[in-house]
């Protein structure tokens, strides 16, 4: 269960990452105490992160093309893949790694 402490300091870091502003002068603009503001954001990034579900949808524009499944954040972002896409082709990509 999150306490109202837990909550005010994920809101200010939130506000914080949205100012664009550095820890410093957000702090000093917002009335807080430095180290204050960063024990806080140290014990909430020890909590484990909420899980996030980003819909997916199936699409197929006609019958002659592959269904895919697209992956968005927004408008801006999106990931189309095959249905039919074999995912362990991509494992010897530098940068991949098999999560298991």
């Amino acid at each position: 269960m999150e306490n109202n402490k837990e909550q005010y300091w994920k809101e200010k870091i939130i506000e914080w990452e949205k100012s664009g502003l550095n820890q410093v002068k957000f702090c000093a603009d917002s009335d807080i105490r430095l180290s204050t503001f960063q024990y806080w954001k140290g014990k909430l990034n020890q909590l484990p992160k909420e899980k996030r579900f980003i819909p997916v949808v199936l699409q197929s524009k006609d019958t002659s093309t592959e269904p895919i499944i697209a992956l968005g954040i927004d408008e801006n972002f999106k990931i189309f893949i095959k249905v039919n896409f074999h995912f362990e082709k991509i494992l010897g990509w530098p940068g991949i790694r098999n999560g298991n």
